[in-house]
């Protein structure tokens, strides 16, 4: 079984896939912003876990502290990690914030394979660890969080249908370069 830390796996879909991986034996840390919660990331070393799943978001709240949550930790939790597995949480929502988009290309940046570096440019090393998403649409909002729904003609996913999701990739030892889509559509 995995060793799995789940950011902003304490509430909301967060916490569903930390519950459902723990249900499966893995080992699985919930971490948080909110103290009285869980640990904070900053006194986490990612490496100490074999997948890191990385779904804290704020919505609302300053610019910069939304988009520090939201790309920049995702983007310096990829980069710092060195084995295992990162499974990033993406907005697959019509009107998904900038960051989420840019989460999403570089998520996929990331895991594509790159053809060999020109020369003015640094010489590219591959990622040392795998980086997998999971596509979301509307699952599950914060309280007060309210925006048009997007039209989910296979039916809107639930927190299970997300954790499915999860579990498929932390499972799957050789999962590369895959982005698994629920957003129902």
């Amino acid at each position: 079984m995995a060793k799995v830390l789940v950011t902003g796996g304490t509430i909301r879909v967060g916490k569903a896939i930390a519950d459902h991986l723990r249900s499966l034996g893995h080992e699985v840390v919930a971490s948080s912003h909110r103290p009285e919660a869980g640990p904070s990331l900053d006194c986490l070393d990612v490496n100490d876990f074999d997948v890191i799943i990385n779904n804290a978001a704020l919505y609302l709240g300053e610019p910069t502290l939304v988009k520090r949550v939201n790309y920049d930790i995702p983007v310096a939790v990829c980069e710092a990690k060195t084995h295992g597995q990162v499974i990033n949480i993406l907005d697959g929502t019509s009107h998904p914030a900038p960051w989420k988009k840019e989460l999403a290309e570089y998520t996929v940046g990331r895991v594509a394979p790159r053809p060999p570096a020109v020369t003015e440019s640094p010489p590219y090393h591959p990622p040392r660890c795998r980086v997998n998403g999971i596509l979301l649409g509307p699952v599950l909002p914060p309280d007060g969080f309210h925006l048009k729904a997007d039209p989910c003609p296979k039916g809107r996913p639930t927190v299970n249908d997300v954790a499915k999701a999860v579990v498929k990739l932390v499972e799957d030892k050789d999962a590369n370069h895959l982005i698994i889509d629920v957003t129902g559509r």
